[in-house]
């Protein structure tokens, strides 16, 4: 058995208020006024669960065109069921390892007979770098050939873009293929941090146990003590981080839409100002027009918040709407069963109206919190 190797949170917001210059915003309810809304054009997406035993799901948004070799490699094994019970068997930090990563996708572990055996390993895929490997990333690992992934593959836990891209001159970059939605990266910082102390994670290669380095840095949990190591007593799966499952939760969701929260546009599993101002500074650096949302999503920004792939003033509009909702209601939070928002198609004026009355009955119950 061998591990790959790998070599030595969220999108930025925006630090100014959300605000809608009033020339912005007449041009927003004109376009309302004069403008029929396309038919929604489905872009091809696939969102997916990994079900942590007993530490909680994190949900990854595939980038299918993005890198697709790989994303089609990964989904092979996921629908024959090859990552069930496999465990996270390397967690490492930049301070004593120059990376933070926690990796899976390898090994698979029997309490019965204490040992450790290898996930189902299919072809090999080439290496897609394009998007670099920040916090929330998931990427493929591979031995030194830069075309060797196969089946394992680990999350970004610190900012690794350096480290894990071109710069890399030993390994070459490392190929990133989805990123977490929602909050699931609190489920991976959980499982990073079961040893904090690393007496026992960092001690595994001595041979002790199983005379294989791949589990150097095993993460187990506190129950496991270091008498339990002292005294040469194996941990079991229960003090491990083990994933039950990878399932497919939807395959066509748009691509610049996130699949989660659909307002949530920076992808940090709030709704506040910033998700507005995203889609405001878009406006701004295209001369306030609209415009078609084309090419591979590279995990920056969702958005397309009507999934209809064009950034439009209905997708502001729906911003201001759940922030309307969200000062009368209290905080919302993203949910996966999340019902996708849809817009009626503008066929009147009394639609244009609806939106200009978003605009105006948000900023002007705004301005007068403010006062």
């Amino acid at each position: 058995m061998r591990s790959d190797l790998l070599g030595a949170r969220g999108p930025a917001q925006a630090d100014h208020p959300f605000r809608l210059p009033a020339h912005f915003a007449l041009a927003m309810i004109l376009a309302c006024v004069v403008s029929l809304h396309s038919p929604p054009r489905a872009v091809a997406g696939t969102l997916v669960a990994f079900e942590f035993a007993g530490l909680g799901t994190v949900h990854v948004d595939l980038l299918d065109d993005l890198a697709p070799l790989t994303v089609d490699n990964f989904l092979s094994y996921v629908t024959n069921d090859h990552y069930a019970d496999s465990v996270i068997h390397r967690s490492t930090d930049v301070v004593t390892d120059n990376i933070g990563v926690i990796q899976g996708g390898g090994f698979s572990y029997s309490d019965a007979t204490e040992q450790f055996s290898s996930v189902f390993q299919g072809p090999t895929v080439n290496n897609e770098y394009v998007r670099a490997n920040t916090p929330g990333t998931i990427s493929m690992a591979r031995q030194q050939n830069i075309n060797s992934a196969r089946s394992q593959w680990f999350f970004n836990t610190s900012d690794n873009s350096e480290a894990l891209g071109p710069g890399n001159t030993i390994f070459g970059p490392f190929t990133v293929f989805g990123w977490i939605v929602g909050p699931g990266m609190s489920v991976i910082d959980r499982i990073n941090g079961l040893t904090p102390d690393g007496y026992v994670a960092r001690n595994f290669a001595s041979g002790d146990f199983y005379n294989n380095g791949n589990f150097a840095s095993l993460p187990v949990s506190q129950a496991y003590t270091s008498d339990d190591y002292s005294n040469l007593v194996k941990p079991v799966s229960s003090q491990m981080a083990v994933l039950t499952g990878v399932t497919i939760v939807s395959e066509d969701h748009p691509s610049f839409q996130n699949p989660l929260w659909e307002v949530d546009v920076d992808n940090n599993n709030l709704l506040d100002e910033n998700d507005g101002q995203a889609i405001v500074d878009e406006f701004a650096a295209n001369s306030n027009q609209g415009f078609a949302i084309t090419g591979p999503f590279a995990a920056d920004k969702y958005l397309d918040v009507s999934g209809d792939e064009l950034l439009s003033p209905w997708d502001l509009l729906l911003v201001y709407n759940a922030l309307i909702l969200q000062d009368t209601a209290g905080p919302l939070a993203a949910s996966p069963a999340s019902v996708a928002l849809v817009v009626p198609e503008p066929t009147s004026i009394a639609m244009a109206g609806s939106g200009a009355v978003l605009l105006l009955g948000w900023a002007v119950a705004r301005r007068r919190r403010r006062r």
